[in-house]
């Protein structure tokens, strides 16, 4: 098979020819980590196994192994000159006396240069003749009993025999469609899955397309694709500092979801890897993009696994999508992963839920249940999988976790499912998301890097602006330009600019923005406003679910305000962390609420049913979540509306409120939200 070894970045490929040298010449080679190597990847000592056959019989004697890898591969002609020229660099190091490697090292009797080059066998001309004529040159030079040259043919050859490393490496040199490969490439039952596994692949890059804002009264808009508005984040993390004094110092990336990529581009098998490679955490307050940093992530992860899966086999609609995304990734800087990690992103709150109803289920088994409403599989098909091929594992959501039981419980499963992956020795990613209240540093910093997701600047919020406009009105040019320019001036204000720092508080401007000419100056009025404006659009559009919104609208409101009170309360409890109401209590809450305002319970019933409908199909803040039930898609309008729900007291009643829920880290959002109400509306002068 001829095997892609442009996707190895440097330090893999001398990692895999490390592991060849190991394979081809003997147990007895020495290999080095990072840092200087005196022109070494590997060295040998003493009789090996190499050549065999060959006319000599084995090498005996001190031998190096070097590595050279090109980048970016241009052709046979150019490649083949870059080689020599590294070549003779080494040549020349190894007969410079002034040079450490001569002055303290030992010069080699046998010298190996892997390349992932491709040297052309033309007699006399050739690359692997004028590399050899090379060597030869510089044997009156050099102690040189035997040399060899491993380029691209030859490691190619070599992959197909040492099935560990080939192994070890399938996520990175697969050719061509790679999950239609897999039964030439691996062993066992994961081989026979590489059909199961692009097709899920496949239906996941579909229905994991759009961000899901819920930022438009119109239900056909309420979605805006991925590719075409997601930015990357900047975020900051703390390393150890290496001169020697072991402070603790903080880094900032560029994008989260950039070094969440280069991260992993390494092989992070425990068997293979040169210490522990550190999982990550992903950190952030609410609206901050945790979510979309692992939908992001697992896209992009998606587009490189089915980037060279014939159109006819993967489906129109599909490679369309994949192309679209190849290009949007690009434009936003995120590289095309060379190692194609198969992603796969779960649901914590989905999971603590299954616990709390008294499921004993292990994380593969809940992982396998929920791939199973797409792509049938097996517990034990996907535990083959987790040790054959690379994974990306995102666990969103650790902080929609609230029951201490069920936490300390979900905490368990997942080092449960941490120690599988190391007995399996799987090449394993783990990414999990988290808010900072409440976040007691379950997944340890030992174990895990913690990236906290930084606010954005206010360029940097410009920015997600106009890319959030150009897609809703790019059919509109005047419109554009007139709700750009209303954000550029809510950014150029010290009230207005600190309401702009997280992607979510972005897009609530930017929509607020395009009916009304200035934003609010504080957070629950902004909320607020953005509520407002999707309850006034509707109304105003002149229907008869229009004219039923604006005569009831102190009923819809209370349904709201209860809602999200309910729902912040029993998310705070065991089995209630996805935040999901039956369908039948919501209509209860306005039927109680109609009779106590005096309508008789028949007229209740109807007139209920009918909001209930206008709310979740027209409002859209209360959507769908499992069947039969409705939630807040997006959680900050929950605490909003919880918000609302406890500052409609007295005043003596709110305050109360207030103490008993100020220590709680789960309520603290909601808490916030009400003393911003209170400020606001100037309810209590004492």
């Amino acid at each position: 098979m001829r095997y892609d070894l442009s996707r190895l970045g440097e330090h893999e490929f001398e990692d895999m020819s490390q592991a060849l040298a190991v394979c081809v010449l003997g147990a007895g080679v020495s290999v080095f980590g990072d840092g200087p190597d005196g022109g070494r990847e590997a060295t040998f000592e003493g009789q090996v196994n190499y050549p065999d056959p060959g006319p000599g019989g084995p090498w005996n004697g001190y031998g190096v192994v070097q590595a050279k890898y090109k980048r970016s591969l241009a052709g046979t002609a150019e490649d083949t000159a870059w080689f020599v020229g590294m070549v003779t660099k080494e040549l020349n190091d190894w007969t410079n006396p002034d040079k450490n490697r001569v002055k303290k090292g030992r010069l080699p009797e046998y010298l190996i240069f892997a390349t992932n080059v491709t040297l052309s066998a033309d007699p006399g001309r050739g690359g692997v003749d004028s590399v050899s004529a090379l060597i030869d040159r510089y044997r009156s030079k050099l102690p040189l009993k035997g040399f060899a040259v491993w380029h691209h043919k030859q490691l190619c050859t070599y992959l197909d025999i040492y099935e560990t490393v080939r192994r070890t490496y399938a996520g990175f040199v697969t050719p061509g469609d790679v999950l239609a490969e897999l039964e030439r490439m691996l062993r066992g039952t994961a081989a026979t899955l590489g059909s199961t596994m692009a097709s899920h692949a496949a239906k996941e890059l579909l229905a994991q397309q759009w961000v899901r804002l819920g930022e438009s009264g119109d239900t056909e808009n309420q979605r805006l694709p991925l590719g075409d508005v997601a930015v990357d984040l900047p975020s900051r993390y703390p390393t150890t500092d290496n001169d020697g004094d072991s402070k603790t110092v903080e880094e900032k990336t560029d994008g989260i979801v950039a070094h969440i990529l280069e991260l992993g581009e390494e092989v992070r098998r425990p068997s293979k890897v040169r210490g522990f490679r550190r999982n990550a955490v992903v950190v952030g307050g609410p609206g901050q993009g945790k979510s979309t940093v692992g939908q992001l992530l697992c896209q992009a992860y998606r587009v490189a696994l089915l980037s060279d899966r014939p159109d006819a086999v993967l489906g129109a609609e599909a490679a369309r999508l994949r192309s679209h995304l190849q290009g949007e990734l690009s434009k936003l800087g995120l590289p095309q992963p060379g190692c194609r990690r198969w992603p796969i992103q779960v649901s914590l709150s989905k999971y603590g839920d299954a616990i709390a109803g008294g499921e004993d289920i292990s994380l593969l088994r809940f992982i396998a249940q929920t791939m199973s409403t797409r792509t049938e599989i097996t517990p034990a098909e996907l535990k083959s999988w987790l040790g054959e091929w690379p994974w990306l594992l995102v666990l969103d959501g650790l902080d929609e976790v609230a029951a201490p039981s069920v936490r300390e419980t979900l905490i368990s499963r997942i080092s449960d499912f941490l120690v599988d992956a190391a007995a399996a020795d799987a090449d394993l990613l783990v990414v999990a998301t988290t808010r900072p209240q409440g976040y007691a540093h379950e997944l340890s910093p030992e174990n895990f890097d913690h990236f906290e997701l930084l606010p954005l600047t206010v360029a940097e919020a410009l920015d997600y602006a106009r890319r959030l406009v150009d897609v809703r009105h790019r059919a509109d040019p005047d419109l554009h330009e007139r709700v750009l320019a209303r954000v550029g001036s809510a950014a150029g204000e010290v009230l207005t600019a600190r309401l702009m720092r997280t992607p979510l508080q972005v897009t609530i401007m930017s929509l607020l923005l395009e009916r009304r000419p200035r934003a609010p100056q504080d957070r629950y009025g902004l909320f607020e406003a953005y509520y407002s404006t999707l309850y006034d659009r509707e109304v105003g559009k002149g229907t008869d679910v229009a004219r039923l919104l604006d005569e009831n609208r102190g009923h819809v409101d209370h349904l709201h305000e209860r809602v999200g009170v309910i729902l912040q309360a029993r998310a705070e409890s065991a089995g209630d962390a996805d935040a999901a109401l039956p369908s039948e209590e919501l209509e209860q809450l306005g039927v109680a609420r109609l009779t106590n305002e005096g309508i008789s319970e028949k007229q209740a019933s109807g007139l209920a049913a009918r909001l209930v409908k206008a709310a979740t199909d027209r409002l859209v803040l209360l959507v769908p979540r499992a069947v039969g039930s409705v939630g807040f898609e997006i959680r900050s309008l929950q605490e909003l509306m919880a918000a609302r729900a406890i500052t409609k007291a007295a005043p003596d009643d709110v305050v109360a409120r207030l103490r008993l829920l100020g220590p709680s880290a789960h309520w603290r959002n909601t808490w916030l939200f009400a003393a911003s109400r209170i400020f606001a509306e100037q309810q209590y002068r004492d």
